[in-house]
């Protein structure tokens, strides 16, 4: 009976259905990783989505989240933290990033024969959520694609939607735990974080304004009117069951 939920289980996270793979892919490893100190970028869009300096732990993060709803994703090999590839992948008609999630997971299981399991577990989480007295967000009124771009006093953040953000969040040093988007906004926002009030050294306001520290950063959020509220909920937990690495095209 477990081998048949297990199997079930894979079969239903992988998302491999007929229509559900894209047109295009095309996956190398990155030349410039070895250099370090490059972040990892994935860029959705409805004609295509985009991986940058990813590794396979952070690809399948993505793929499976929905979004922000995993704990992690444990096991599978070293260098599925090691090795960075830089992913192009398009689908035949515009796709909504549901829609991409599934499909990265199609391609995700054939290029590198992923198989993975998922266990629930109740696990602890912030909250991002918008202060009782509102936000300060502004719609955006541009058509540009997304960006987050530091300066000299914080964070701008240009054409970006709240699962953008809790991405964001996610990937900034000292976090502790999944962030679940729990605004309830639509559509995309501009808007700045001014990681330097409350800093009270040159090493944090340092740290904020390059989007590296999360407790300087979350505490910033608040000028705008959100909140990261702590909490528990129950999250699954991904585990790579097997891998291998691909053949570049």
């Amino acid at each position: 009976m477990n081998a048949i939920r297990v199997a079930l289980v894979v079969s239903a996270l992988t998302g491999v259905v007929y229509g559900q793979a894209f047109e295009t892919a095309s996956i190398r490893e990155n030349p410039e990783a070895t250099k370090g100190g490059l972040r990892s970028i994935i860029a959705p869009n409805p004609g295509s989505v985009t991986l940058r300096n990813t590794t396979l732990r952070e690809a399948i993060r993505w793929a499976y989240d929905e979004p922000g709803a995993r704990i992690g994703v444990l096991g599978g090999p070293e260098w599925a933290d090691t090795v960075r590839y830089d992913i192009v992948a398009r689908p035949a008609t515009a796709s909504s990033d549901g829609q991409l999630r599934l499909m990265l997971r199609a391609l995700l299981a054939e290029r590198f024969k992923l198989l993975v399991r998922a266990d629930k577990k109740e696990s602890s989480v912030y909250f991002l959520t918008i202060d009782p007295k509102g936000h300060k967000l502004q719609p955006s009124k541009t058509k540009d694609p997304r960006r987050v771009q530091p300066d000299a006093t914080g964070i701008a953040f240009q054409n970006v939607t709240m699962n953008d953000l809790q991405l964001y969040l996610l990937n900034l040093q000292g976090i502790d735990r999944p962030v679940l988007n729990r605004t309830g906004l639509d559509g995309a926002f501009d808007f700045k974080v001014a990681a330097l009030t409350g800093t009270d050294s040159d090493d944090a306001r340092k740290a904020a304004i390059g989007g590296v520290n999360f407790t300087v950063f979350a505490d910033a959020l608040k000028a705008i009117g959100l909140r990261l509220d702590p909490g528990a909920v129950p999250l699954d937990v991904i585990t790579i069951e097997k891998a291998e690495k691909p053949s570049e095209n």
